[in-house]
């Protein structure tokens, strides 16, 4: 597979994008949590990955974390319509897994 074929996403940290985009975003609701968009053509792609506290200790947070990562890297070009997203990961569920993420997340982006 040919990395540079797809798009480039990086983190997305700044505390004022972020501001910005709960501000502006469009929300979406799914199984596991949210997710928040923004298109805007003039800004480069970027990408961030929030997980609630409650959910665990710190290595299932983690965890959480880089398999929404991991979703991320898998499927930019599905991303690449939107220059800002950002996951909000609230629901507790002990049994997620990559597969679950992947089925629920892929209905978000593709029903639009």
């Amino acid at each position: 597979m040919n990395l540079s074929s797809q798009p480039k996403i990086t983190s997305l940290k700044s505390k004022k994008e972020i501001a910005r985009l709960f501000n502006k975003g469009i929300r979406k609701r799914f199984k596991y949590g949210v997710v928040i968009l923004r298109n805007d053509p003039c800004l480069d792609r970027k990408a961030g990955v929030f997980v609630k506290k409650h959910m665990g200790n710190a290595v299932y947070r983690n965890y959480l974390k880089r398999i929404v990562r991991h979703y991320i890297r898998e499927n930019a070009t599905l991303l690449s319509d939107y220059s800002r997203v950002l996951f909000l990961i609230n629901k507790k569920n002990e049994h997620l897994n990559f597969h679950e993420l992947c089925v629920e997340l892929n209905w978000v982006f593709i029903k639009k």
